[in-house]
C-alpha cells in the first residue's frame, strides 16, 4: 500500500490560545538546552487522549463513528493545567512535560478509557500504559551532560508549581500527524462534541 493511503493518527484535546500562550515561557526557558532537547512548537502543543499509530486511511470513517459513540453522553467539563515534570524520571529524562490537575481530572482519565475502548472494537490498539494526562513540551534527544542536567533540574524547579489556567473540555479531534524534516504538521480532521 502507498505511503499516502497510510496516515499517522491520534485522538487529542486541542488548546485554546489562553493556555497556548502561557506554556511560551517554559518552552523559552528551555533555550539554554537547544542541543538537548528538541522542543514542541507551540502549535503543535495538544493533549492527546490515544495514540493510534500508522492506519489505513480508509479507516477514518470507522474510527471517527467510534469517536463520536466515546463523546456521545459524556458532558463537558474543565481541566487544570498546572505544574511540570519529567518521564521517566528527573535523572533520566526523555520527555519534558506540563501537567493536567484539577476536580475534574478523573472525567478526563475516563473519557480517555472510553476512546480507547471504543477504538479497541475495531481492533485499534492505543497504548497499553497507563493514561498520565499531559502536555509534551519537549524530548530529549541524548542523555544530558552534568551540566545540562543541572539546567534540567532548575528548569523543573522554576515550573514545577506554576499553574498555566483552565482548560475546556468540550470536544475531542481526530487528528493526522505528518513527519518531515522539520517539527511534525498536524492536521484536524474531524471534531466530536461532548454533548
Amino acid at each position: 500500500m502507498a505511503e499516502a493511503d497510510r496516515w499517522r493518527l491520534f485522538v487529542a484535546i486541542e488548546l485554546p490560545d489562553a493556555i497556548s500562550e502561557a506554556l511560551e515561557a517554559p518552552l523559552r526557558s528551555l533555550d539554554p538546552l537547544d542541543s538537548v532537547v528538541r522542543r514542541s512548537q507551540r502549535s503543535g502543543i495538544h493533549l492527546t487522549l490515544a495514540f493510534l499509530g500508522v492506519v489505513d486511511r480508509t479507516r477514518v470513517p470507522e474510527i471517527a463513528s467510534r469517536l463520536r459513540s466515546a463523546t456521545t453522553g459524556a458532558a463537558p467539563f474543565t481541566v487544570e493545567v498546572t505544574g511540570a515534570g519529567m518521564f521517566p524520571s528527573v535523572s533520566r529524562p526523555q520527555v519534558l512535560w506540563i501537567g493536567i490537575g484539577g476536580d475534574d481530572r478523573p472525567k478526563l482519565v475516563e473519557l480517555a478509557g472510553r476512546v480507547a475502548n471504543e477504538l479497541r472494537q475495531v481492533g485499534l490498539e492505543p497504548e497499553k500504559r497507563a493514561f498520565h494526562p499531559h502536555l509534551t513540551l519537549g524530548r530529549v534527544r541524548r542523555p544530558p551532560r552534568p551540566t545540562e542536567q543541572q539546567v534540567l533540574r532548575e528548569w523543573l524547579a522554576e515550573w514545577r508549581d506554576r499553574a498555566y489556567g483552565r482548560l475546556p473540555v468540550s470536544a475531542i479531534s481526530l487528528m493526522r500527524s505528518q513527519l518531515s524534516t522539520g517539527p511534525p504538521t498536524y492536521t484536524q480532521l474531524q471534531t466530536f462534541r461532548l454533548n
